[in-house]
């Protein structure tokens, strides 16, 4: 489970892999799963997330949660549950369910 504090070494994979499980039920292509990929480590180059000595996990998920709720809600409410190991924040669901 994310925690606010935490911090960890950025792994592309880690991200494609997890954006991969919430979209099991979507069936989306690999090629698909690759540019929401892309997609979200532009949204962190943006933010100079890369430049930084320590890089938080709360970032991450910020960037990926709001690129996947352009592609699909849905889908970004399924990464939220499942980095959240289904006890995401109150307001990040609420967040979410009203956009």
């Amino acid at each position: 489970m994310i925690t606010s504090d935490e911090t960890s070494h950025y792994s592309r994979e880690r991200l494609l892999l997890s954006i991969s499980r919430a979209s099991k039920n979507l069936q989306l292509a690999p090629a698909s799963l690759s540019e929401l990929t892309d997609s979200v480590e532009l949204a962190l180059q943006k933010n100079h997330f890369f430049e930084s000595e320590t890089q938080e996990a709360t970032v991450i998920v910020q960037a990926a949660t709001t690129t996947l709720q352009r592609f699909d809600p849905n889908l970004a409410l399924q990464y939220v549950n499942q980095i959240y190991n289904n006890k995401p924040p109150l307001e990040l669901v609420k967040s979410l369910v009203s956009a």
